[in-house]
């Protein structure tokens, strides 16, 4: 091992010491602030691109609330009444929006996952 390697090992073996792992705690920390602001930019310019409304809390719950109290759901390309199945995936679409608002990591419970456990828990 020549002395150029020997330095660099022993410069990787300080990064790895408690000072080197806060080090990289605080960059990764760093970054992943940077990479969620940016993300809230790209979010923004699409809304404003695209001329949709912002996603918050509220509007996602008054969502919810119309489609509970809907009674004649349809589908906007087709007019025919969607099926239960559908209408369960935009209320969980509609869930997972209010999820990761609220910063709520939500377990696999789409309808998909649902109907699994619908069919294992029968036989």
């Amino acid at each position: 091992m020549d002395k150029k390697q020997l330095e660099e090992n022993k410069y990787w073996i300080a990064k790895l010491t408690n000072e080197g792992l806060a080090e990289i705690e605080t960059q990764t920390e760093d970054s992943n602030r940077k990479l969620g602001e940016a993300q809230s930019r790209i979010e923004d310019i699409q809304r404003e691109v695209f001329n949709e409304p912002k996603l918050t809390v509220k509007s996602t719950l008054q969502s919810l609330y119309n489609l509970s109290t809907a009674t004649d759901i349809q589908d906007a390309e087709t007019g025919e009444t969607v099926s239960l199945d559908d209408l369960q995936t935009l209320v969980f679409q509609d869930v997972e929006v209010l999820a990761d608002l609220l910063g709520i990591e939500l377990a696999d419970w789409s309808p998909a996952a649902k109907n699994k456990l619908d069919d294992d828990i029968s036989k």
